[in-house]
């Protein structure tokens, strides 16, 4: 097949192919069957008919035959009458004397019925004896045989019969062989209209089943070019509309992305939480700084300075609070995500084995497709020499001479057969050829998804890696917040004993200052690494 045929179109393709085999098959054994069981209830009305004219005839008609007889023209008229009754062509008896074959009484021919004139045929020579007449003298025994006598094709019955003195004459009934010729074609009709409506129910039943197949596969391909292209709408659902392996896929593939929607949005949350508490951070340690630097230049500042001082140190050490509560929050919120990538990466190696299973299964297929050439070669090989058989038997059939001309027929249509089955025989070789070569590029198709699989996991498992590593940072954003609240305890207790020490409260405003400013840096450090994750954020669509 082309390799640029779709899923649909290769689909459509083997089904047929197969249909059509299937169909021939079938077809040329109905043939066979209907023909054989015609012939079988011809040679029964044959012989049905050669019993009802002996006792036509009369059983005793046989037993003294005078050089001339009587009631010839009586007996030939009820013989005639009979044979347009039972739409025969010839009934007729004879003797054998000397070697010799002699008609006693046989029907008149149409055209002796339309002009008046008869031919008397009692005791006349038969000239061109069918080989079936003289086995029935030889064997007594019924033979049936289709040969070409004095008036054309016939197909026809030889009954032996034994008179009162032990001598056997016999009763023949011929039909023509058009009337065969007949039935032949109305069998042919008939398997020809069988098969046409099969094969076309064949390619309706195809093409619906490819649709349902190849559907839900185009869907999927949409949205993974999506992603592949920059798109990460993550509201995009794929219908399932099957519970076989795709519809399991697509169904997979879905609740991943529903996860995935769902952890984004609260990383999302978070860092927009994060962020304003950052910002409300960076004025307030403005305010401390400002106020800290006013402490260390004017140490000798009104008590009402400290305790507005303290204040703000309280104020301070509840938003730190507050901020530590929502980082570890947040840790706990990025340690999910983490969970929930790594069952993404378990969900994309359950795809890679079943991904792999397939492609075993396509081994096999193409294992079988080579045992089947295998057979079909033996099947060539048995029609050449079915051939060449059938030619030996014409060439023996021609030396037989007229006795094997049905011989001969029957030889012509065995290599006939022969022939065929040949030319069968190599159809089905290149069709395996192109099954082995469509297997092939599956095959390899198998093996890219794999790899892309695998680059999916490898990307995963870098996510898994940077959050892990975030993660990391989190835990050291926690503890340094631990430390500013523990400063911001400190600076309290110290600014409740500053009224009694002024040197005190000078180098607490020195630790102020300093503490400030470390923590300046920790919130641009956060700021930065905030901002980071929010344009990383901004890339999806939720």
């Amino acid at each position: 097949m082309n390799q640029n045929w779709g899923l649909r179109g290769k689909l459509l393709a083997c089904f047929s192919t197969l249909a059509f085999l299937i169909i021939v098959s079938y077809s040329t054994y109905s043939y066979n069957v209907i023909y054989r069981t015609a012939i079988d209830g011809l040679d029964s009305k044959l012989a049905a008919s050669a019993y009802a004219l002996n006792g036509l005839i009369g059983e005793n008609a046989h037993d003294t035959l005078p050089s001339v007889s009587d009631n010839y023209e009586s007996i030939s008229n009820k013989i005639s009458r009979f044979t347009k009754k039972s739409e025969i062509d010839w009934a007729y008896s004879t003797i054998e004397k000397n070697g010799k074959v002699y008609y006693t009484y046989i029907n008149k021919s149409d055209n002796e019925l339309a002009s008046g004139k008869y031919k008397n045929w009692y005791l006349e020579e038969y000239k061109v004896v069918p080989q079936g007449l003289r086995d029935a003298f030889q064997t007594h025994k019924i033979q049936y045989e289709e040969y070409e006598g004095e008036f054309g094709m016939w197909r026809s019955v030889f009954i032996p019969f034994r008179n009162i003195n032990g001598e056997y004459y016999v009763i023949g009934v011929d039909v023509a062989l058009s009337y065969l010729d007949t039935v032949k074609n109305q069998i042919l009709v008939q398997v020809g209209i069988f098969a046409t409506i099969i094969i076309l129910l064949t390619l309706l039943v195809t093409y619906k089943i490819s649709i349902r197949i190849v559907k839900p596969l185009n869907h999927l391909n949409h949205v993974l070019q999506g992603f592949a292209n920059g798109n990460w709408d993550l509201t995009r659902e794929i219908p399932t509309t099957s519970h076989d392996e795709i519809g399991k896929i697509t169904n997979s593939f879905n609740i991943f992305i529903a996860s995935l929607r769902i952890r984004i949005q609260e990383i999302n949350d978070g860092s927009n939480s994060i962020t304003d508490t950052s910002k409300q951070l960076n004025n307030i340690f403005d305010g401390i700084s400002d106020r800290s630097t006013s402490q260390a230049e004017n140490v000798r500042s009104s008590a009402t300075a400290i305790e507005e001082l303290a204040a703000s140190i309280q104020s301070v050490s509840g938003i730190t609070n507050s901020i530590n509560d929502q980082a570890k929050q947040f840790e706990v919120q990025t340690q999910e995500t983490v969970t929930k990538v790594d069952q993404a990466v378990d969900g994309m190696v359950n795809v890679q084995e079943g991904v792999n299973e397939l492609a075993s299964n396509l081994e096999e297929l193409d294992k079988s497709a080579n045992k089947i050439n295998t057979i079909v070669s033996v099947i060539k090989d048995i029609a050449d020499q079915t051939n060449l058989l059938a030619l030996n038997a014409a060439i023996e059939a021609a030396r037989a001479g007229v006795q094997g001309r049905g011989f001969a027929v029957v030889a012509d249509e065995v290599r006939n057969l022969s022939e065929r089955t040949a030319l069968a025989t190599v159809e089905i070789e290149n069709m395996l050829k192109n099954i082995h070569h469509d297997t092939n590029i599956t095959s390899d198709n198998m093996k890219n998804s794999v790899e892309l699989v695998n680059i999916s996991t490898c990307h995963a498992n870098e996510a898994r890696s940077s959050l892990i590593s975030f993660t990391d940072e989190i835990i050291s954003l926690l503890n340094n917040m631990e430390q500013i609240s523990n400063s911001m305890q400190e600076q309290s207790d110290a600014a409740q004993h500053l009224s009694g020490s002024v040197s005190c409260l000078s180098i607490s405003a020195d630790d102020n200052q300093i503490a400030t400013k470390n923590s300046e840096t920790e919130l641009t450090d956060l700021n930065n690494r905030t901002s980071n994750l929010h344009d990383i954020v901004g890339q999806f669509r939720l």
